[in-house]
């Protein structure tokens, strides 16, 4: 073992170049290619040697240490790092350990290129430094004597059943980067109290397990950034927030999540996503981001007035299956700025929002009113029990079409379907409602000549109840096969109704036109 032997080193930034050291790090402690037990370790990392970070322990070259007994470090000085893991077959093992991150933009661990990091339960990190995290893992290597990459790269892991809380601004928990591997276990713990907490940041892809549960009070789960892929199986996910892009998981600009069940034994367990506040469920917040999910819930508060799916992306790049969706807040089970062609989705609103909201997006996570087509598929089902919600709402000029089953279960509900501006509206799919004060079909709002096909099903709840309820342009009404269910009213303009296929049990109301 080798004490405080000097060596400058890189050591990434939170962001593009995570978790960046300024100054020459001093080292307290190397060890290099040796296995070793040690007990009872006692550091206070407080820059005391000026010019220079500090960090406490160096592992590289195969290098295995264990730690037992009572171990603490408390990290005051910033940019302090109280262990750097580095290179394949170099371990760290923390059978019990105890850190305190005090100092600005500091960390507990940082496990890169190749190393492995297991953290039993007996690992307690409190991040209470503005900026910090409590772990970093990471593929990519550091030149341990220049700092500059050196272009290797092998597989990192990090197994934690370690406890992990903060009272610190912009705390983050687990930093995952390049495709490392992280398996939260379930006896570990995530817990971040105070504003702009990040449970897990990923930069450029990453695998996560997660067998165990994490509470976000104000800030995003797991947050998918800088390109590449991420996988993520399970867990729970609590998380609130204030700000507009706070969510559950957030995915930005080129980055791809797959999100889906953990394969643990001997329970597999579907993701769990809780959001409340303003907190999005998932939050695709940036061009070219991709989402997959399947077995998965997401929940939104009677609280919450976020979406449990915002897709603020418009390329087609979502694909979900077996996601299931409760509403019990003011926003949409989905948000869209794009169609939800394939895959299939069960959304449950027992609330104010809505169920499928299309619309475009502005910088700020406003409705925008939009000028291209929107397709919902087959495989949606919405189910609304509250009252004044609505099934599918349409912010767009262009076209809407539906194939999706939609079924209005409160006497008070809103629409099925509604838009007060598109131009084209189809219907292939079912729209049932047992609302006595809302049309299924809603474009009493519409001003421009819509043209509105169905060939599906539009039923009131009683033939005398509203089944179609135009605007006041020259509208067009084709009914091509299905049935339809209650009143067609076309509203004022000079309106067309074409029948040629289909049943109506109802009746016409012809407008002014």
């Amino acid at each position: 073992m080798a004490k405080l032997n000097v060596i400058t080193i890189a050591i990434l930034s939170v962001w593009a170049v995570p978790f960046i050291i300024s100054a020459t790090p001093a080292y307290r402690n190397q060890y290099n290619a040796v296995e070793e037990n040690v007990a009872d370790v006692n550091l206070d990392l407080d820059s005391s040697n000026p010019g220079f970070e500090d960090i406490g322990y160096l592992l590289y070259d195969g290098a295995r240490l264990t730690f037992t007994g009572s171990n603490s470090i408390t990290a005051t000085a910033e940019n302090s790092m109280g262990f750097l893991v580095s290179g394949t077959n170099t371990t760290l093992n923390l059978e019990s350990f105890g850190f305190t991150l005090d100092g600005p933009n500091t960390a507990a661990l940082r496990i890169e290129n190749g190393a492995t990091g297991i953290l039993s339960e007996e690992t307690d990190i409190d991040v209470d430094g503005d900026g910090s995290i409590g772990v970093i893992v990471d593929n990519a290597a550091s030149n341990l004597t220049s700092g500059s990459p050196t272009g290797e790269s092998a597989t990192a892991t990090v197994i934690s059943s370690a406890h992990i809380d903060s009272d610190g601004l912009n705390a983050t928990g687990y930093s995952v980067q390049n495709g490392a591997r992280l398996t939260l276990t379930p006896e570990s713990s995530l817990d971040l109290s105070e504003a702009n907490g990040t449970g897990i940041r990923v930069l450029n892809g990453g695998d996560i397990i997660n067998n165990s549960s994490m509470t976000i009070a104000n800030g995003t789960g797991i947050d998918v950034q800088n390109g590449g892929i991420t996988n993520v199986r399970g867990g729970t996910i609590n998380v609130a927030g204030t700000a507009a892009d706070s969510a559950g998981i957030r995915v930005g600009s080129g980055s791809q999540l797959i999100l889906g069940r953990s394969d643990a034994a001997p329970d597999p367990a579907k993701a769990v996503i809780n959001a409340s506040g303003n907190a999005q469920g998932i939050l695709l917040n940036g061009t070219n981001a991709a989402l997959s999910v399947f077995d998965t819930n997401i929940n939104i508060s009677s609280s919450g007035t976020g979406n449990g799916l915002d897709n603020r992306s418009e390329t087609n790049t979502v694909s979900l299956n077996n996601l299931g969706i409760i509403n019990e807040g003011n926003g949409a089970g989905i948000r869209s700025a794009s169609s939800l062609d394939a895959g299939d989705a069960t959304i449950t609103v027992t609330g104010p929002g809505s169920g499928v909201k299309f619309t475009d997006v502005d910088l700020d996570g406003n409705d925008v009113t939009a000028n291209h087509a929107f397709s919902l598929g087959s495989g949606y089902l919405i189910n609304l029990s509250g009252s004044d919600g609505a099934g599918i709402v349409a912010n767009t000029t262009g076209a809407v079409s539906t194939a999706a089953r939609v079924n209005i279960n409160n006497t008070a509900g809103g629409p099925a379907l509604i838009s007060g501006t598109a131009t084209i509206v189809d219907n292939s799919g079912e729209l049932r409602s047992q609302s006595l004060s809302s049309p299924v079909v809603d474009l009493r709002d519409d001003s421009a000549n819509v043209q509105l096909t169905n060939s599906g099903t539009i039923a009131a709840a009683d033939a005398v109840y509203s089944a179609i309820a135009m605007g006041s342009g020259n509208d067009v009404v084709s009914l091509t096969g299905g049935a339809v269910v209650g009143d067609v009213s076309t509203g004022d303009g000079d309106d067309t109704i074409n029948w040629s296929g289909g049943s109506l049990n109802g009746s016409l109301t012809l407008g002014a036109g």
